[in-house]
């Protein structure tokens, strides 16, 4: 396959708000209007001091948006060993939610409810102790309980294994135990295992390359919305020779990224439509999308632009913007930019040098937004 060491670029860390869950009542007190009539047949049983019910009462009152008095009734259940009461005690201190944030507080009650084998408290254990969040960083505690986790079947800690694995932190790498763990949560639907799944058989990382499977993986990732995989995804439907070749597939890709913002989807979008390859040519689209990718900082799309404005394609011809495109394209390492800006410099005045030059300041100290 054409497209090599095609990621690995998602953003590592793993975000604990994100996967945070409050548990689900044991009582249906979520139905409108039955909030209230559900906290007075539960405030007698949990004044009496049973647990179950001082959780259900912190629930209701969690939908009732009243923090303080959330945060009262969990803590009451929590300290009598209510492991999804812990696990609530600990997400409020951990936010500061009705309480004053106490990440030692909060690494204390998901310890607790961890103990007693709660997936999702021991996944915020690895998460802290994986990023130093109110702990001292500790390689060996996060894939501790990231592994426990992952043993009782959730996919995000799965996920974060198979990471692990893959990159060798704090373990031996082994690219064959990642693919296990990511393979486990990919078929659970997670699309940031799926988007590693597809990279181990695209790269033939620890076995054989297979672009089929690459492909499966790479594309029910994209479904999800992952945008490096749209634009791995798309690469290889353009580069690919045979049966995966597919142009329109991968402009497809390319634009469902492009339109999230991703700039490498919006440039390879302005060289499509530039070159026709595999598509029409269409000078405007091409300028569009490599308008929005240079407003981003990509070298090569800003050498394009300045080639465009150079000759007029699409535009009316500008040796200025285009002199100024091109000092962009080589500040910003491009190679093919500086020859080119080099090139034209040849051809200038030096008041017409001086110009492009407070031209491409100005629109370098307004982020891109005055050029």
């Amino acid at each position: 396959m054409d497209v090599k060491k095609a990621l690995i670029g998602l953003i590592l860390s793993l975000i604990l708000s994100n996967a945070a869950v409050v548990f689900a009542a044991d009582l249906e007190i979520y139905d409108a209007g039955k909030i209230k009539t559900a906290l007075a047949q539960l405030l007698p049983k949990a004044e009496e001091g049973d647990a179950k019910a001082q959780y259900n009462t912190g629930l209701a009152f969690v939908a009732l948006k009243d923090d303080k008095s959330a945060a009262k009734w969990f803590m009451l259940a929590a300290g009598q060993g209510y492991a999804p009461a812990q696990y609530n005690a600990a997400e409020i201190y951990r936010k500061g939610t009705g309480v004053l944030q106490n990440y030692k507080t909060a690494e204390k009650w998901y310890t607790l409810a961890a103990d007693q084998g709660v997936f999702i408290a021991q996944y915020a254990l690895g998460v802290m102790y994986a990023n130093g969040e109110g702990v001292v960083k500790n390689d060996e505690t996060s894939i501790k309980w990231y592994t426990l986790a992952a043993e009782q079947g959730y996919a995000a800690a799965e996920y974060a294994v198979g990471l692990i694995y893959l990159y060798g932190r704090g373990v031996q790498q082994n690219f064959d135990t990642a693919r296990q763990w990511f393979s486990l949560a990919a078929a659970q639907g997670n699309p940031y295992a799926q988007y590693y799944l597809g990279a181990i058989y695209d790269n033939g990382y620890g076995i054989l390359e297979n672009d089929q499977t690459a492909v499966k993986w790479y594309t029910l990732s994209a479904e999800q919305g992952i945008t490096p995989a749209q634009v791995v995804l798309a690469g290889i439907y353009l580069h690919s020779s045979g049966a995966l070749q597919n142009y329109k597939a991968a402009e497809k890709w390319y634009t469902i990224a492009a339109v999230q913002g991703d700039a490498n989807a919006q440039y390879n979008l302005g060289v499509m439509n530039d070159t026709g390859d595999g598509i029409l040519e269409n000078n405007q689209a091409a300028l569009k999308w490599y308008t929005l990718a240079a407003a981003q900082g990509v070298a090569l799309a800003q050498n394009a632009l300045g080639v465009i404005h150079l000759q007029g394609d699409g535009v009316l011809k500008d040796i200025n913007r285009g002199h100024m495109w091109l000092i962009l394209s080589a500040y910003n390492g491009s190679d093919l930019g500086a020859k080119n800006r080099d090139a034209i410099t040849k051809q200038m005045t030096p008041a017409g040098i001086a110009e492009t030059q407070k031209m491409a300041d100005r629109c370098l100290a307004s982020n891109y937004t005055s050029c």
